[in-house]
């Protein structure tokens, strides 16, 4: 594989557009490119803060997402659940 082609993979794309939004500072944006990478202890770490913080309805549907499906901890439908309810009241409606 040639350096050209390295530079045109998926996952060297994603790298760098997570190094351009790390600068930009905007998390949500950082926490999808970190789920996409299959690094969800960081997208996790994320949401958590946003959802903490500032009872993000996105982020909390999020941290629900990565407990159904078990993506980097044990699946948890109880605790999917209740991060769906909580994301729902604070105005998610998908």
């Amino acid at each position: 594989m040639s350096a050209q082609t390295d530079l045109c993979h998926p996952r060297t794309l994603l790298g760098a557009a997570l190094a351009v939004l790390s600068s930009v500072g905007d998390a949500r944006y950082r926490a999808q490119a970190e789920f996409r990478l299959a690094r969800y202890a960081q997208a996790r770490e994320i949401w958590a803060t946003l959802a903490d913080e500032a009872g993000n309805a996105e982020a909390l549907f999020m941290l629900g997402v990565l407990a159904e499906e078990g993506l980097g901890e044990p699946r948890n439908p109880a605790r999917a659940e209740a991060l769906y309810q909580r994301a729902a009241q604070a105005g998610r409606a998908t």
